[in-house]
């Protein structure tokens, strides 16, 4: 990858990854402010959003195991850190991942 690939993915990377990170804590400051029961259902919107990444979500419902409070915590929380923070970081890094996606493709279609 050339520099100015390189720049340029890094910046539209860093463009997704901040428009993530603060439509995520919006909807999180809508979700916490809501009395409606049923608000946290809408967090399985971004199982989509996020897609390989919130995997992990499932993964921490299947691990955490029992009762005690601070599982209940971790529970609560965990989808927030996941699709706020590795989520983000997943859009930061996903045009870098497709640039090398499509020059390797190119690379084999051209010789």
């Amino acid at each position: 990858m050339n520099p100015t690939e390189n720049n340029l993915a890094k910046k539209i990377g860093l463009l997704l990854m901040i428009i993530h990170f603060f439509v995520f804590v919006a909807f999180v400051v809508y979700i916490e402010l809501s009395s409606e029961a049923q608000i946290r259902l809408l967090l399985s919107v971004w199982l989509i959003i996020d897609f390989p990444v919130s995997f992990l979500t499932l993964l921490a419902f299947e691990i955490v195991l029992g009762n005690s409070p601070i599982n209940e915590k971790i529970l609560y929380y965990m989808p927030y850190f996941i699709h706020g923070v590795l989520g983000s970081l997943w859009w930061y890094f996903l045009p870098r991942i497709m640039g090398y996606l499509f020059r390797r493709f190119n690379i084999r279609h051209n010789q």
